[in-house]
């Protein structure tokens, strides 16, 4: 099935409406799509979108299955993110992000993770373990992504354990076209360990959409 579940609507940072994505998946030859915005708890407009998208399911029904879907940061290292437990009811599928490094109060800024990587990944992983534990979240949005930019490598005995936690935990690993994550080794040992895996290109633009739909082919086929 050639699906996308990750992108951004002008709900959120995206300059698109769900409605033109959706138009633009069809003619892609899509068979399945996901508006996927940012949510933070004090997000008023979540009602609105997934009212939005309900019409737009219905509306399209019989040319494309359409998934209503939120994207929240991981904000602590607990595993807690930055959403509105009511909201899992309402919407499809949960992603949960490190769009940084969660430390004991607050996250670590751009200077301690390039001086302190080891810290950085340790932080990092704690948070990780306890994210696949969160029975809030469906899906781990570009895994490994926030480590990649300061190129700090994920060791393969931590991929393994990682990919051990994921699968009990019943948690979606996403394939993100954006980040190029997870890395090949990583993806085979989510494979491996029949970890489930979606693809989401993160785009925020339909023209984005365009480019990343090669890709989509291409990793649907995993």
């Amino acid at each position: 099935m050639k699906m996308d579940l990750h992108i951004h609507s002008s709900f959120s940072d995206g300059l698109n409406t769900p409605e033109e994505i959706v138009k633009c998946a069809i003619e892609l030859g899509y068979e399945a799509i996901g508006i996927t915005d940012h949510v933070r708890k004090n997000s008023t407009w979540v009602e609105d979108f997934v009212a939005e998208i309900k019409k737009i399911k219905q509306k399209y029904e019989d040319r494309i299955r359409v998934f209503c879907c939120v994207e929240s940061k991981v904000i602590n290292l607990e595993g807690d993110i930055d959403f509105q437990p009511t909201w899992s009811k309402i919407v499809d599928l949960v992603f949960a992000a490190f769009h940084e490094i969660p430390n004991h109060n607050g996250f670590m800024s751009e200077g301690e993770i390039a001086k302190q990587p080891e810290k950085a990944l340790d932080l990092w992983t704690n948070g990780m373990l306890k994210v696949l534990k969160n029975p809030l979240v469906h899906v781990i949005a570009h895994p490994g992504s926030v480590l990649k930019n300061y190129n700090i490598k994920i060791p393969r005995k931590l991929k393994e354990k990682i990919s051990f936690e994921a699968k009990i935990n019943n948690k979606i690993f996403e394939i993100n076209g954006k980040y190029n994550v997870p890395d090949k080794e990583f993806l085979r040992i989510l494979k491996k360990n029949k970890v489930k895996l979606i693809f989401g290109s993160d785009s925020h633009s339909t023209s984005e959409m365009n480019q990343f739909h090669k890709l989509a082919e291409k990793y649907n086929e995993v």
